[in-house]
């Protein structure tokens, strides 16, 4: 079993939702199913391990203000399938977050004894595939084409596959579209980058998850995204996106 505490730089997309500024404290769980597989003439108990399971927690400071976190958790009750991602003290890209196919399984919206800030919690238990990645763009609004800034990661092995998401938490323009890929290269510079991975085109917030995708055999050791805005009226999104491929269920 794997599992961390958030704390100081620590962050929080659920979706397209940035939680960061409204938690203080969560956890990102991994546990493993122990299935037993004793046999005739075992003296102890025999387990293998079995399939992965993750289960995330948090709470947070309650508010009412428009947008406020409890209205969101709220609608989140009936999505089967969210995109969750957390990493304990992100303070640059490069730093290691982990992303998980989740679905909501209790939401207590009020919390606290008399006198306490009012306190809010939530759980979510793994709906599909889960990894250790690292946030390759932070979040920050963007009005044009570019890319972030290579990460040397290292090279991806033949058993390994490659994971993703994408959180975009605000569109504004007229007919904004954005284009996000991963992008691959033996050097810092980029000189002959390679398309990884490719999201789909989207318009409007919201969040997406690629893998498992099989990596690449080969020397590119360096990895980054790279975008494409279109639209008019200066198209502007808000986003960012977490990338990994290793530990993975």
């Amino acid at each position: 079993m794997a599992i961390f505490t958030v704390g100081p730089n620590s962050r929080m997309y659920w979706d397209q939702y940035n939680f960061t500024g409204d938690l203080k404290d969560g956890s990102f769980t991994v546990n493993t199913e122990a299935l037993d597989k004793t046999a005739w003439g075992d003296t102890t108990r025999v387990s293998r391990a079995g399939l992965h399971s993750v289960s995330i927690s948090a709470s947070g400071h309650q508010s009412h203000d428009a947008g406020e976190v409890g209205t969101v958790l709220s609608s989140e009750l009936t999505t089967s399938d969210s995109i969750i991602a957390i990493g304990a003290n992100v303070a640059a890209e490069g730093d290691i977050m982990y992303v998980s196919n989740s679905a909501m399984s209790s939401y207590v919206p009020i919390q606290g004894a008399v006198g306490d800030q009012a306190a809010f919690g939530v759980e979510a238990m793994s709906s599909g595939a889960w990894f250790r990645g690292r946030l390759v763009a932070d979040a920050a609004a963007r009005t044009s084409s570019s890319a972030s800034t290579g990460i040397q990661f290292g090279t991806i092995a033949a058993t390994k596959n490659m994971h993703a998401s994408l959180h975009i938490f605000s569109a504004s323009g007229t007919s904004p579209t954005l284009d996000v890929t991963i992008e691959s290269d033996d050097n810092g510079s980029f000189t002959s980058a390679t398309t990884r991975m490719t999201f789909a085109q989207a318009a409007a917030a919201g969040a997406q998850f690629i893998g498992p995708t099989a990596g690449p055999a080969g020397s590119d050791d360096y990895w980054r995204v790279a975008w494409t805005i279109g639209g008019t009226d200066t198209p502007t999104f808000n986003f960012a996106v977490v990338f990994g491929f290793g530990w993975h269920g």
